[in-house]
């Protein structure tokens, strides 16, 4: 078995993963450690965070296109992290 490089690398795939949360969904929100899936998909998870707290926990995951860099976060993807992060945000401390 051949196994072909992407075209995109992890750090370019968080960082386009990176941008699209803070642009498109909330500046709280980041991507984690990206892997490559068999399907050619860089896949992180989304983790909540904010300066007071640090890391308050994973609400989702985005997927990056190796070949391309196109973003996979569907509307229904974005209102679940969404969701997520409003029940994980009620119930950190102070």
């Amino acid at each position: 078995m051949v196994v072909q490089e992407a075209a995109i690398d992890a750090e370019t795939a968080q960082n386009l993963a990176n941008s699209y949360l803070i642009d498109q969904v909330g500046d709280l929100l980041g991507a984690g450690s990206p892997r490559l899936s068999e399907s050619g998909h860089w896949t992180m998870p989304i983790v909540l965070s904010n300066v007071c707290q640090g890391v308050l926990g994973e609400v989702g995951t985005i997927s990056v296109n190796a070949e391309t860099g196109t973003i996979r976060f569907s509307e229904e993807d974005r209102a679940r992290v969404k969701a997520s992060a409003r029940l994980l945000v009620g119930t950190a401390s102070p």
